[in-house]
């Protein structure tokens, strides 16, 4: 993780929550606030490219179930990446 901001959040979640490093994210995990968006999600190294969409929600229901309320992904790169399939999915 490079990002000042996510590495500044992640003190928090040290503290009240899960960090767990998995082969291509970052799981951020709060039990005790299931509907924190901000410290329930997916950390990825890169942007999503064409075809991520499909594996990044695997993963997202893997590891906090199919009835979670939110999705929430994040990424350190800048650019915006390949968002139209989360767009048309109703990601904003």
């Amino acid at each position: 993780m490079q990002n000042i901001g996510y590495l500044t959040d992640c003190i928090f979640h040290k503290l009240n929550g899960i960090i767990e490093k998995k082969e291509d994210y970052i799981l951020i995990k709060t039990p005790s606030n299931p509907t924190y968006y901000w410290g329930n999600l997916l950390h990825f190294q890169q942007a999503p490219k064409r075809g991520s969409f499909a594996r990044w929600m695997d993963y997202f229901k893997k590891e906090f179930g199919k009835n979670c309320i939110h999705v929430t992904f994040a990424w350190d790169e800048e650019a915006k990446g390949e968002i139209k399939d989360f767009l048309a999915a109703g990601f904003d």
